[in-house]
């Protein structure tokens, strides 16, 4: 854990961590340069397994989280925020995930957001098969990173993150090399509750990390698919991804193009299963009738248009419409 002025919400998190049901391990925590409390309601905790770091300065969580993975001596590290919340089974639940499948190499799961007052208000829930993991990171993060637990010897081997990203998406650059060399998957159960709040590194910090987000997606797309993207078709994609998609026809449609291409490029280059290979189809059929729905006010033609390019990878979603009766309304 990396905490800088983390005093609001440090004791819940830290006593989250050492009420789990496994209770077999090391607790590192760094104090990224703290002017707050934040040391002494660490000290507070009389418990042998948490081992203290103390940094004179604030060097972000790239530097600091990296330090604690540096001391960290077991097999497997276990990431979480300063003001998030771990199930009790948490730990528990994911070395038993990792030990049962040494392909693995990083496992996260679904996340339970709750506001400042930790009252849960959504779910996240994240893929789960490590084929559509490293789809979905094409177009962001989809492994929640308090929810993250990595093999020492990958995080190693990757040289840990990126410092000079400081606190900007270094988190996503992460898992973007990391699935370059091994498999991602996610846990299909809440293992952490996430603290959404003004405080939050994301909300203080996020058009900073949206430009490294961006950055990162335009490599990944390039050495994995062997497709160049232009800065505009990168931020389209990623405008889309999160629900933002501008009332743009040519943006639309230029999205309507990626999206497939995208598809064929990653379903021949990557060995994938058949659960995947049909997972992957539907999601991404489901995407173009969603955009085929949101050109139809600007042109009926092109909404039908992107909306065959998705019944060629799926064509069941497109059959529910017509069985419900939304056809007309959509096309």
């Amino acid at each position: 854990m990396s905490v800088y002025n983390g005093e609001e919400h440090l004791r819940e998190a830290v006593d989250s961590v050492l009420s789990q049901t496994m209770a077999d391990f090391e607790f590192v925590i760094v104090n990224d340069g703290s002017t707050d409390r934040t040391v002494e309601i660490v000290n507070s905790f009389r418990d042998s397994r948490i081992h203290l770091i103390n940094q004179d300065h604030n060097e972000g969580v790239a530097f600091s989280a990296s330090h604690g993975c540096k001391e960290a001596t077991g097999t497997y590290i276990a990431r979480l925020d300063a003001d998030d919340i771990c199930s009790p089974d948490r730990l528990a639940m994911e070395v038993e995930y990792l030990d049962a499948h040494p392909d693995i190499g990083v496992v996260g799961s679904w996340v339970e957001y709750i506001d400042v007052d930790g009252n849960p208000y959504d779910v996240w829930k994240t893929p789960l098969l490590p084929g559509v993991v490293r789809w979905e990171l094409f177009f962001g993060t989809c492994i929640a990173n308090p929810t993250s637990m990595i093999r020492q010897t990958l995080m190693r081997d990757l040289g840990y993150y990126d410092v000079a990203l400081r606190s900007y998406g270094e988190d996503y650059d992460f898992w973007a090399r990391a699935s370059d060399v091994t498999k991602l998957a996610n846990i299909a159960i809440p293992l952490v509750r996430r603290r959404v709040w003004a405080g939050a590194i994301g909300h203080r910090a996020a058009e900073r990390q949206e430009v490294v987000v961006r950055k990162v997606m335009r490599s990944l797309i390039e050495r994995r698919l062997g497709l160049t993207l232009t800065e505009d078709d990168v931020a389209s994609l990623r405008l889309f991804a999160t629900n933002q998609v501008r009332n743009d026809l040519g943006e639309m449609k230029r999205i309507a193009e990626l999206l497939p291409l995208m598809h064929r490029a990653y379903v021949k280059r990557v060995d994938l299963t058949d659960e995947e290979r049909n997972t992957l189809s539907l999601q991404t059929a489901r995407k173009l009738y969603a955009l085929a729905h949101e050109v139809r006010p600007l042109s009926r033609k092109a909404s039908v248009l992107i909306a065959l390019h998705g019944a060629r990878l799926d064509p069941r979603p497109l059959r529910k419409h017509s069985r419900q009766g939304m056809k007309k309304t959509i096309f």
